[in-house]
């Protein structure tokens, strides 16, 4: 086993000098409170394998609640987030051919290329008109005049303007002072425009890869065409049934709810047509996002303390919890966030 809770556990277990045996809950739920036959009142999960003594001690992403903490005692937490939404990125539909040029808008391409035209006659015109330059009599003197149909005709120098504005060499550059001040013009022009063309590429290729069908939780309740779920007998399913305040108390009645977290991604990573969206404790969706790339969490909200959960007046309470305290004040609760989130 490997994951945040298990380098915890690791790490408590030497400074607290105990091992430990993982054993992993039958229903694979976290608990939720159910009625049995003679009408007491009975846990399922780890919450539940902790009270009938199965376990010592409950290590998972357990959010702490009021009912939850009447049946066991809690240690301080050692972390503190809210649930967030998990779903697929959406695909962007403007892939093609033509996704290069979406950086910029259709006036400013025509824009660079009448400058481009223009560009290349003025700079014809100066070559030609121009004493200094390759038409001209000081190019007669210094007898270039073989290299006149070489260089800069009109198609040469359109040529010659596109591969300066695309950053590529030439073999030969403009000679009077004239052509070469708007070639110098047309240099920086360039530079600028391929600059800020570069940074919205980078903004709109970044952009497109995070987007979702929705932004926000409140989007995901007024969707029609979006699925999504928590899951089934835990803390965030009690909170979504039993909550007065919008949008949690309309989506209560369209929850289409999973067995496990692991249940609740792989229905998210197959929703390509089903458009299914996962609700539950940012730090599992998280890591979730972190294993697979087309994956996103979108907005945070109730936030929640986690803690490990041991039976009613537990000899080893106040160990465990001045451990974690301990840990907090030493960075190495931080330290396992950031490798593991």
């Amino acid at each position: 086993y490997r994951g945040y809770i298990i380098d915890l556990l690791d790490e408590m277990s030497k400074n607290l000098n105990f091992t430990y045996k993982i054993r992993i809950v039958a229903d694979g739920q976290y608990g939720s409170q159910y009625t049995d036959k003679n009408g007491a009142l009975k846990w399922t999960g780890v919450i539940g394998e902790v009270i009938d003594g199965i376990a010592d001690m409950a290590a998972a992403p357990l959010s702490i609640t009021p009912e939850r903490q009447q049946a066991l005692d809690f240690t301080m937490p050692f972390m503190n987030q809210g649930l967030t939404v998990l779903t697929l990125t959406k695909k962007n539909e403007a892939n093609s051919l033509f996704q290069a040029f979406l950086p910029l808008k259709i006036e400013v391409w025509i824009g660079i290329l009448i400058s481009l035209i223009v560009v290349a006659i003025a700079t014809t015109c100066m070559n030609r008109w121009s004493p200094f330059d390759y038409y001209g009599k000081a190019a007669e003197k210094l007898q270039m005049l073989e290299d006149r149909y070489q260089t800069f005709s009109f198609g040469n120098t359109l040529w010659y303007t596109l591969g300066s504005f695309l950053s590529q060499g030439a073999d030969r550059t403009p000679r009077s002072i004239s052509a070469r001040l708007i070639t110098a013009i047309w240099w920086l022009s360039s530079v600028i425009i391929i600059a800020t063309y570069t940074a919205n590429l980078t903004a709109f290729l970044t952009v497109s890869s995070l987007q979702t069908t929705f932004n926000s939780l409140h989007d995901l309740a007024k969707s029609s065409g979006m699925g999504y779920g928590v899951l089934a007998n835990s803390s965030i399913e009690y909170f979504f049934l039993n909550t007065a305040v919008s949008p949690y108390q309309e989506m209560k009645h369209n929850l289409k709810n999973v067995r496990s977290n692991m249940e609740g991604v792989q229905r998210v990573l197959s929703s390509t047509t089903e458009h299914y969206a996962y609700i539950g404790d940012a730090a599992v969706l998280k890591y979730a996002k972190s294993q697979y790339c087309n994956l996103t969490t979108v907005g945070s909200f109730k936030e929640d303390s986690f803690g490990l959960a041991l039976p009613k007046e537990s000899l080893y309470w106040k160990e465990v919890s001045i451990q974690i305290l301990r840990f907090r004040e030493e960075g190495f609760l931080e330290t396992l966030q950031t490798k593991w989130y």
